[in-house]
């Protein structure tokens, strides 16, 4: 392991009162360099947080490294109560499934109703609201309004929060289709915060959407670094792969993430469409499956029909879209997928209908029109050429 320096750390908390401990090891001889305790009320936290990591960055300095300048930050108090809602829902939110996302919404609402005026709760909310958006489990005209109302709130208490710019410019990415306004967004982000793994993860996936597969790779290997068993961090570096050509690669990275996270709904999905782009046509129908099924998402079979469609058994394909567009009377169905497969089972009158649809609902997933031609679909059919003018494609 390439290490030179380890800080190990403990947290205590008893009677109101949170103890942290921390310690600076060197590795190749087990030497404990520096090691301190402090100690607060719980509901300076935030600031005891900031304490301690200003005294590992000063030992740091001061041992090993000069370079390195210390910044000072701010460090509000808040109620324990709402910071342990607020942490209770990043959790949740971090997992990325349909009860990690509703549950975390319950989380940060319950620290607004104990600290209404807490920035992070907002920013958190925020999250919540456009990956629920993003992943057809409400709405996009329902849920991107409220994550985008809930960023601003969250920037009016604290401008300077990185979190709330990075949920504002995916917002402004998947719905308002603000191109250069998202990547403004990403980049102040990233310059509040350059540790913000997230940050670096969302705007990588946009630069990835958009064709920027040099630029994309720096982020995501970015956001890799700094978390690298976040399922966030993860996904995006797969995607990367996946987009930029390297499918191999890509249908890897999610059988290890899938292999950490079983359960992960999205990453079942993503390798299913990976599958699909290297003809692994029955891997890619049994990914689809287990991915509806883990999560109640339907347009993840829009994947197994195209797989059946490629590999000529229509019928089937068939059956798939027509099951899709029944379900979609009644549950909300991303169509942009439905899309695709309509115009592979050549059916473009109700292809372009249905894209019509997913563009009066704003759905996200129309940010995949540049890279139509993974699905083995021209960019340059009159339909879809018209709809990417009408979203002003950089």
């Amino acid at each position: 392991m390439d290490v030179d320096y380890v800080v190990e750390g403990s947290v205590r908390r008893s009677n109101g009162r949170v103890r942290i401990s921390a310690q600076l090891i060197q590795v190749s001889d087990q030497t404990h360099l520096w090691a301190e305790s402090y100690e607060r009320d719980l509901q300076d936290v935030l600031a005891l947080q900031n304490e301690v990591a200003g005294a590992v960055v000063k030992e740091i300095r001061n041992r090993i490294a000069p370079e390195i300048r210390l910044i000072p930050a701010k460090t509000p108090s808040v109620d324990p109560g709402a910071y342990e809602s607020y942490l209770k829902g990043r959790y949740c939110f971090g997992m990325i499934s349909r009860e990690g996302l509703w549950k975390g919404l319950e989380y940060f609402r319950a620290a607004i109703a104990t600290e209404k005026n807490y920035a992070p709760a907002y920013a958190g909310l925020a999250d919540c609201y456009w990956k629920i958006g993003q992943l057809g489990l409400l709405r996009p005209i329902e849920a991107f309004p409220n994550a985008k109302q809930a960023a601003q709130r969250s920037l009016e208490l604290d401008s300077l929060f990185a979190d709330g710019h990075a949920s504002l410019a995916s917002v402004a990415f998947y719905y308002d289709w603000d191109w250069i306004g998202a990547e403004n967004g990403f980049l102040r982000a990233i310059q509040l915060d350059p540790d913000l793994s997230v940050a670096h993860a969302w705007y990588a996936l946009s630069l990835i959407l958009l064709g920027r597969f040099d630029e994309a790779s720096v982020e995501a290997q970015k956001a890799l670094t700094l978390e690298p068993l976040s399922h966030v961090s993860n996904i995006v570096f797969a995607a990367y792969l996946q987009f930029s050509g390297q499918i191999e690669a890509a249908v890897e990275h999610y059988r290890k993430l899938i292999d950490l996270y079983p359960d992960f709904f999205h990453a079942h999905t993503m390798v299913a469409m990976a599958l699909l782009q290297c003809s692994r046509f029955d891997e890619c129908i049994e990914s689809a499956k287990k991915a509806t099924d883990l999560s109640g998402v339907l347009y993840p079979m829009s994947f197994a029909g195209l797989a059946y469609a490629a590999s000529g058994r229509r019928k089937q394909a068939v059956e798939v879209l027509e099951s899709l567009n029944l379900e979609s009377r009644t549950t909300y169905v991303p169509t942009v997928f439905l899309a695709v497969l309509s115009l592979r089972l050549g059916r473009p009158f109700l292809a372009f209908n249905l894209f019509e649809r997913a563009f009066e609902d704003r759905d996200s997933n129309l940010v995949i029109l540049k890279l139509l031609p993974m699905f083995g679909i021209s960019r340059f059919i009159p339909g879809v050429r018209k709809l990417v003018r009408r979203m002003n494609f950089p």
